[in-house]
C-alpha cells in the first residue's frame, strides 16, 4: 500500500488479530520516525516514488522473492477506508471464484469512479472490463504479466 503523511491510520493496519493478510507500506515520503513505517506488524521500504513504480520496485529490487511467498496481491490506496473483515472477506471470495484481477465494489459515494465498479445492491460478483487502480486485486500470474508495464 502506498503510504504518506496524510495517510488513512486505519486500525486494520496494525491490529493483527484475526487479519489472514500480511501488509507491506510503500512510502512515498520519507517518513523514519513515523510509528507505523516501524511497527512490528507491517513491513516498510522507503522508495518515495509513485505508487505503481513502488511496487514494481518492490518486486524487481526491494524484495524479488516476494513475488513466489504470496498467491494474491492487493493494491489498496491509502485513502480507502475499509476494514480487515472487508479485506479478509475479498481475498476469500477473490480465492473461490475463477478469479484473476478483480476489485470490491467501491461504495455509491466514492469520489472517482465508474458507476459499473461502485456497489449494487443485492449483485454478488460482477464481470466487468475493468479495475479501478485505487483497489486492485491480482493472482500471481497475472501480476506477472502485468509488471513489465508498472
Amino acid at each position: 500500500m502506498p503510504f504518506g503523511r496524510k495517510s488513512l491510520r486505519s486500525p486494520w493496519l496494525t491490529d493483527t488479530a484475526g487479519r489472514d493478510f500480511d501488509v507491506i507500506l510503500l512510502c512515498y515520503h520519507t517518513m523514519p520516525d513515523d510509528p507505523h513505517v516501524n511497527h512490528p506488524a507491517l513491513t516498510s521500504y522507503q522508495p518515495n516514488d509513485y505508487k505503481w513504480w513502488m511496487i514494481a520496485d518492490l518486486f524487481e529490487t526491494a524484495a524479488p522473492g516476494l513475488l513466489a511467498q504470496f498467491d494474491n496481491f492487493y493494491f489498496i490506496d491509502d485513502d480507502i477506508e475499509t476494514d480487515k473483515e472487508a479485506i479478509n472477506f475479498l481475498f476469500d471470495s477473490f480465492e473461490r471464484g475463477p478469479f484473476r484481477l478483480a476489485q470490491p465494489a467501491l461504495t455509491r459515494a466514492s469520489f472517482m469512479s465508474w458507476n459499473a465498479l461502485r456497489v449494487r445492491r443485492w449483485s454478488g460478483h460482477r464481470s466487468v472490463h475493468t479495475v479501478h487502480l485505487v483497489c486492485p486485486l491480482s493472482n500471481r500470474s497475472c501480476l506477472e504479466a502485468c509488471l513489465p508495464g508498472f
